[in-house]
């Protein structure tokens, strides 16, 4: 009889005697031959109870079961269902497929619980796989992917933002400043009712956070009133600015305090009473609304930091979003549906704990952090590094996530700060990539040109044609009218007579020489006229022509501009890529960093042309919306999503394997022939009992042999190097703090340093942190170490502990099956279909080892290396005090002075609490660690145990009344599990459906229009002339 063996962790394991599961249902074993899938075509009038074919069975075994008339209920054990074949379709369509089974997995659970919950009362047995339901609902995961956007003030993160939500103006922008004040997160928006199409939550700072800024600006207004500046008589301009800013904030809170000199009135007793902020500090706010221009308005005055007021319980208003710390937005949006969280951080430095904490925070926990930049500043000579900044580039390559997986660059604004003709001047690989376009440009000039010339030729001709055709009827008028015979009858009839009349009319007598030369002379002038009119609408149908060819030649005038600055544009962006790239790739091997294998991505967008192009409007240079680069930067983000997502769904769908596998013996016919007799299953039982207590203690020995190889790797590759960086960087901290004083470091910046417990931003806007930059000192001697011990030698440990995992629990399983077999060959197939349940129990132990090597050290390594800065800042807090607190003449160099003393004491010894502090954080990790992995391996090992009882009771007799089963009513557990039986049948017919794959129509570009022509314009067609006979007088005869 075969007996548990010893599985240990090395470094380089063994190749196993049983394969490791595999991503689908079936484990690969050399116990369980395959045969045949069953017909697709079964019909479907067949009783649930009709045998299925297993894969477990072994070869030559299937007949005798099928003597014994043994009826199993059979799960799927191949690559039988769409989303378990990986690699078949690209990344997008597979987790969308997976996602569908999910889904379909979800409604199946439901269906699944309301009728266990039905039987419930006559079938207890169902109240366990209830609680397993419960169990794979806990652990189902949504993704949550936190996108930040960091960038200087006024960058465009905003207008971007509502840009990639197609939500426009949802956040406050603003063109000329910046409007955002606090952190404001985005998220999917769940709720289907109509009236909170947009919802917001306000979360506001806490009475302490306010009253801290109230005592800070009375403490400086006070100082300024008492003249405490330094000893060169020159005010504080720090201080002066900090009162500036500080109060500005003040009186957005409270508007009716219009001065400083006001303000001495009011105690902070109270102000922290009135109206505006007594029911609001540390209080939440949920706003609601159907439009998006009313929910616009209604969230403003909690995020933008401009005159934007709303009124409060005082029944004045006032401008909230200095009481503010956060804002959770909830909308629907494409790009949030799939788990993406935007994060708008603010452009500049906050003075508030609370909001700073926050960003912070944000900061530690963002996936990916997507640097944005106006195109002015990024096509400079500013580097990538020095846009991101040396502080987030250590902290970045710290937390593992300087890679282009984790970090992007946008340059925004790619539609400004951009002169075309000097461009292109200063750039000639430009002016030679458009030398047909200002060929084409010079034509259509001359054409214009020429169009013109005929316009106003035309325009001259045809008003000298209406000015003739005036002057031939002022002649017409003076010629008068034909006189009228003297006698006759019939001349009052008029002109017009007709020719076969019945009226006899007398004979007119013969005209006078006067009244024939005046006819003759109305005949001309007709003639002329006639002529003139013709002419004029000859010229107008011209002018009109000419007009429409010249605006045609100016719109492609203007689509050469645009084409030109086009050119400019990509030009401009390949350029900053380029150099944003090159200087990424250059900062991450001062790092120690390898080379990326994929490069770094930079998106060139411009949301003002994304708005417009969205509302199909032009936006010269932007042909297309794909120009603007938005949709390529949603495309990117959400493909973030999709390693998570499938990650999500796959352990999802395993756990309904699982489960499926777990419930087979439940749902067997138990009223088999063969039974055990008690004694034969108190033999089993032992024997198992035994085997499993070993299993559990194969579990621990793995636990405990990981935890501590991975404390060893750190301590020998990581912590070793410590003592070096401590007094390496003793030994430059003195160098440093020297630096703090040199100019052009004022010495009022010097002193608000201290007083801010070193950290401040100027009021030119520069940000000096002096604990971060003591804190580099140190940190960065140890950044290479770090990433290859804590990035690379840890998490490589992962597939060591899964492969011994694997090794243990199938020689187990295979050790179990081989000698209960022994005891009970009757016992063959049932034992084969617990072998399959049980070594799925492998997955869910991969998915905690998954998690603890993702989630779980990678968030204690990012805690760690963060607390050196606090350290080095409880270091220096005795010295902050004593110089924040210093005035008058001489105080500056005192400070000076006292700088250099304590850092001369301290210097060694901060950093040695430094790597203290670090090598605490990981002691607490370590100690918690194996509680992490019992959550895989208990759970897995005892549902192990529970199945494997379950089947021995299903081939147990018992006396009457001793089966623990006897109590359930026969016909309704039979009802139940044929239920059951049906819905898993829906689900995996659901699961097999093929994959239709909707090929994506790409945007159309309109092609170039035909250059407009104008050479049947240049000359008359003489030939038209021809057309009219001035001599022919049957017309104007019959009018007279």
């Amino acid at each position: 009889m075969a007996e548990q063996g010893e599985v240990q962790i090395k470094e380089e394991s063994t190749p196993m005697e049983v394969a490791p599961p595999s991503p689908c249902y079936a484990p690969t074993t050399d116990t369980s031959p395959q045969h045949e899938p069953e017909p697709e075509d079964e019909p479907e009038h067949e009783p649930d109870t009709e045998p299925e074919e297993s894969l477990f069975i072994p070869s030559g075994s299937k007949s005798e079961a099928v003597q014994k008339q043994v009826t199993l209920y059979r799960s799927t054990s191949k690559h039988d269902f769409t989303w378990q074949h990986s690699g078949t379709f690209d990344q997008l369509v597979q987790v969308q497929e997976r996602e569908k089974a999910m889904r379909a997995g979800l409604l199946f659970l439901h269906e699944l619980e309301r009728n266990l919950k039905a039987y419930s009362a006559n079938v207890p047995s169902a109240a366990k796989w209830l609680d397993r339901i419960k169990l794979i609902k806990a652990n189902r995961r949504e993704c949550r992917i936190l996108i930040g956007f960091l960038g200087c003030t006024g960058a465009g993160k905003s207008s971007m933002i509502n840009s990639l939500l197609n939500q426009e103006d949802l956040l406050p922008a603003d063109d000329e400043k910046a409007c955002t004040a606090v952190c404001v997160e985005i998220s999917w928006n769940a709720s289907e009712d109509p009236k909170e199409a947009f919802r917001a939550k306000i979360e506001r700072i806490s009475e302490d956070d306010w009253r801290t800024e109230l005592e800070r600006l009375l403490s400086d207004i006070s100082d300024q009133a008492l003249n405490k500046d330094g000893d060169d008589g020159e005010p504080d301009l720090e201080r002066d600015m900090r009162i500036k800013t500080a109060f500005q904030k003040l009186r957005c809170v409270y508007p009716h305090v219009k001065s400083i000199p006001d303000l001495k009135a009011y105690k902070i007793k109270d102000l922290l009473e009135h109206p505006n902020v007594k029911d609001v500090l540390g209080k939440s706010k949920n706003i609601m609304d159907e439009s998006r221009e009313d929910f616009a308005a209604q969230i403003k005055p909690y995020i933008d930091s401009s005159t934007s007021k709303e009124v409060g319980s005082s029944g004045k208003a006032f401008a909230h979003w200095p009481l503010v710390k956060l804002v959770r937005l909830h909308v629907k949006s494409r790009i949030l549906k799939d788990g993406i969280v935007l994060v708008d951080l603010p452009g500049s430095m906050d003075t508030n704990a609370a909001r700073g904490a926050i960003a912070d925070n944000y900061q530690k926990n963002l996936s990916v952090n997507c640097i944005v930049a106006p195109t002015a500043r990024a096509a400079s000579d500013k580097p990538a590094q020095d846009l991101l900044g040396q502080v987030a580039q250590r902290t970045l390559q710290l937390d593992n996530r300087f890679s282009a997986d984790h970090l992007c660059f946008i340059v925004s604004k790619i539609d400004s700060s951009l002169n075309v003709a000097r461009y292109i001047r200063n750039h000639p690989e430009v002016q030679d990539a458009l030398f047909s376009e200002f060929e084409k440009e010079v034509r259509l000039k001359s054409k214009l040109d020429q169009a013109n010339d005929i316009i106003d030729q035309k325009e001259q001709s045809q008003a000298a044609n209406k000015k003739l055709v005036a002057e031939l009827q002022s002649q017409l008028r003076k010629l008068g009218a034909q006189p009228k015979k003297s006698t006759g009858a019939g001349r009052g009839r008029g002109k017009k007579r007709k020719r076969d009349d019945d009226v006899q009319i007398p004979d007119d007598p013969v005209p006078t020489p006067e009244q024939k030369a005046a006819a003759k002379k109305r005949k001309e002038l007709q003639a002329k006229m006639k002529e003139a009119k013709e002419n004029a609408d000859r010229d107008g149908n011209k002018l009109f022509d000419a007009t429409k060819r010249m605006k045609a030649i100016e719109q492609a005038l203007a689509e050469c501009e645009s084409r030109k600055f086009r050119a400019c544009v990509k030009n401009r962006n390949k350029v900053s890529t380029t150099e944003i790239r090159k200087d990424f790739e250059s900062a991450r091997r001062q790092m120690g960093c390898k080379d990326e294998m994929k490069p770094l991505q930079v998106f060139c967008i411009s949301s003002w042309a994304f708005t417009l192009l969205n509302d199909k409007k032009v936006f010269p240079g932007f042909p297309k919306l794909q120009d603007s680069g938005i949709p390529k930067l949603q495309d990117w983000l959400c493909e973030t999503t999709l390693p998570t997502r499938d990650q999500n769904a796959l352990a999802f769908l395993e756990d309904l394997i699982s489960l499926e596998l777990s419930m087979v013996p439940w749902l067997a016919d138990t009223s088999v022939e063969f039974k055990m007799s008690g004694r034969q299953r108190t033999n089993v039982e032992k024997y198992f009992t035994a085997q499993f207590d070993n299993l559990k203690k194969e579990l621990a020995k793995l636990t405990s042999q990981i935890v501590t190889k991975c404390e060893s790797i750190v301590s020998t590759e990581l912590f070793s190097k410590m003592t070096k960086a401590e007094n390496t960087a003793g030994s430059n901290a003195e160098r440093i703090v020297k630096s703090w004083a040199q100019k052009p470091m004022h010495w009022g910046t010097h002193r608000a340093l201290n007083r801010e417990r070193g950290t401040w931003t100027t009021h030119i806007g520069i940000v000096i942190n002096w604990n971060d930059e003591l804190a580099g000192n140190y940190l960065n001697l140890l950044v290479k170490d770090w990433t290859l011990t804590l990035h690379n030698k840890v998490p490589a440990h992962q597939s060591i502990y899964d492969s011994a995992i694997d090794k243990v629990i199938q020689k187990f399983t295979k050790t179990v099956v081989g000698s209960v077999e022994e005891m009970c060959p009757d016992l063959q197939e049932a034992l084969y279909q617990w072998l399959e349940s049980s070594l799925r129990s492998i997955v869910p132990i991969h998915k905690t080892s998954q998690a603890i090597f993702s989630d779980i050290i990678p968030e204690a390594i990012r805690e760690s290396h963060r607390l050196v800065e606090p350290k080095i800042k409880d270091c220096w807090q005795p010295v902050y005090d004593l110089c924040g607190a210093e005035t008058g003449p001489g105080h500056y160099k005192r400070n000076q002075l006292a700088h250099v003393t304590h850092v001369q004491k301290i210097g060694r010894g901060m950093y040695r609490k430094s790597s203290a502090t670090i090598k605490t954080a990981f002691k607490k990790l370590w100690d918690n660690l194996p509680e992490e992995f019992q959550k895989g391996t208990n759970p897995a090992s005892l549902q192990i145990q529970d199945e494997f009882f379950e089947m021995l009771e299903n081939y147990t007799a018992h006396s009457d009344g001793g089966d623990s089963y006897a109590f359930e009513a026969s016909s309704s557990k039979a009802q139940l599990q044929d239920r059951v039986r049906n819905l898993f049948r829906s689900l995996k017919t659901g699961w097999s459906q093929v994959v239709e794959i909707v090929d994506i129509e790409e945007e159309y570009e309109s092609q170039e229009d035909e250059e407009p022509e104008i050479d049947d314009l240049l000359h008359d067609d003489d030939d038209e002339d021809d057309d009219y006979d001035l001599s022919d007088e049957g017309s104007s005869a019959g009018d007279e």
